[in-house]
Formats: C-alpha cells, sequence, structure tokens
C-alpha cells in the first residue's frame, strides 16, 4: 500500500473486501513454497480466528455469569420456580444456549459475522507465476489482507466491547444478597 498516493475509504473499497491483490500480501519471513510453506500460512491466516473464539467464550461466560446474578436477585421480587436440567411439574428448565434468548441470538449473529469479517481480513492466498519455461508453475503460499475488512472487523468488534461494558453498568436489584459463583 505504500506505492498508493492517497488511501480514502474509496481506494480501500476498490482494493476489494477479503480479495487479493498483489499489493496487499503479506512478507512474513516464513516459507512460502511447498507444503510447509501452505501449512504455516493456513496457521497464520486462522490464527485471529482460534483467539477470536476463546474471545467468544469469555464473552459467553461474562454474560452468563452477569445474567444469572440478575436473576438471582429478581427472586427477592417476583417468586420463580428454580431453573433445574430436566423439568417436571412446575419446574423450570435451563436456557437451550445457557443464555437467554434476547441475549443468546444477537451474541451467535455478531459472533457468525465477526468470523466471516476475520476471514476476509487475513485469508490464505496461493500465487502462482511461470518461472520462464513453459508447463513449469511456480505456486507459493501468502496470506494475504484486507483492509476495508479490518476496518468493519475492529468496528463491530468495538461495538461488542461497548455493549458488553454497558450491561455492565446495569446495576442488580436490592433485596437479596449476591452469591458467589461456584
Amino acid at each position: 500500500m505504500s506505492t498508493m498516493a492517497s488511501v480514502d475509504m474509496k481506494t480501500l473499497w476498490s482494493l476489494g473486501f477479503g480479495t487479493v491483490n498483489g499489493q496487499l500480501v503479506l512478507v512474513n519471513g516464513l516459507t512460502n513454497q511447498g507444503s510447509e510453506g501452505l501449512i504455516l500460512n493456513v496457521l497464520l491466516a486462522n490464527l485471529p480466528q482460534i483467539i477470536f473464539s476463546f474471545l467468544y467464550l469469555m464473552y459467553n461466560g461474562l454474560y452468563t455469569c452477569m445474567l444469572l446474578g440478575n436473576e438471582w436477585t429478581n427472586y427477592a421480587h417476583h417468586r420463580k420456580s428454580l431453573r433445574v436440567t430436566s423439568s417436571s411439574g412446575g419446574q423450570r428448565s435451563t436456557y437451550w444456549l445457557q443464555l437467554p434468548y434476547r441475549y443468546s441470538i444477537p451474541l451467535l449473529v455478531l459472533s457468525g459475522l465477526m468470523h466471516w469479517l476475520v476471514s476476509q481480513s487475513l485469508f490464505l492466498a496461493r500465487i502462482g507465476e511461470n518461472d520462464g519455461e513453459v508447463g513449469i508453475t511456480v505456486i507459493e503460499s501468502t496470506c494475504g489482507f484486507s483492509p476495508i475488512a479490518i476496518m468493519f472487523t475492529i468496528i463491530v468488534g468495538s461495538l461488542m466491547v461497548i455493549g458488553v461494558i454497558l450491561t455492565g453498568f446495569r446495576r442488580y436489584r436490592p433485596g437479596i444478597p449476591l452469591a458467589p459463583k461456584l
């Protein structure tokens, strides 16, 4: 991108969203040829996916703790039966996705969107070139990146962080002592 004179949104958008561009490949010092180069670059391209998967699990655990605390304090104001794994009679069953649907469905949708955006931000690029002899092609594996996809990933990720911070500021209703999670 250093060869471009101006970098505005229109230029970034014209470079493509998850498309291979000769200007937007990583020069990462890894071997780029053969199966070793392919495997190393596949691992590098998918590393952000693994990191985001762990962040999703932490996010889900954080929301679970906050919402269970809220449900616990609401028992002082509204009598409800406890949640059990196998309900019978007047008992209530657990949530299918561990969270109430009004939280779990948007979290799943945003997680899917983030995984897709991350996959468009950093991806495997296989580049083939003829080395001068007829029929002989040298194939190199590297990682490509998309600046516009990176920007969208940062924006959506920031909105998710702001959402959990705002949810964390929600106060519990007084009336029952908080119970620790064991």
